[in-house]
């Protein structure tokens, strides 16, 4: 069995979709690879237009140090608890279903992880990630209930 690639973002979904990904990892005897995406269309959106260029770029390497520490942590304690699990990890900017689906594709991965977060619309029942990663994944994909 291939490499389990899960997405990470800091959110409460991502912690969950974690979760499930080592306890698969484990059961499937399969590295997992973490790919700790940030959304840089929804980080711009997030800064105000009176920063600088330079200001912008240093706000971004902060808020991308905050996120890598805050996933480091989390899976620290995670892999700790499930003994001699292989992990690799990577941060990567973009759209997060096209960075995992990128990813997957690299990796020859047998499963995507992915969290069901809730949106608005037709993509309500899965989210708009897990929308997207389902339409153009190279492999199965597993859909963790986190609402």
């Amino acid at each position: 069995m291939g490499v389990v690639i899960v997405g990470y973002d800091g959110s409460d979904t991502a912690h969950k979709a974690v979760d499930e990904a080592v306890m698969l990892a484990v059961g499937l005897q399969s590295p997992l690879h973490v790919v700790w995406v940030v959304d840089e269309k929804a980080a711009h959106s997030d800064v105000a237009n009176v920063w600088t260029l330079d200001d912008l770029d240093d706000q971004l390497a902060d808020r991308n140090v905050a996120i890598a520490n805050k996933a480091s942590e989390h899976l620290h304690q995670l892999t700790t608890e499930m003994g001699d699990l292989q992990v690799t990890s990577v941060a990567i900017g973009g759209h997060p279903a096209q960075v995992l689906v990128a990813e997957a594709e690299r990796m020859d991965a047998s499963v995507i992880v992915v969290g069901n977060k809730n949106t608005h619309g037709v993509r309500r029942v899965l989210g708009s990630v897990a929308a997207d990663v389902l339409h153009h994944a190279p492999c199965n994909i597993y859909v963790v209930k986190t609402t």
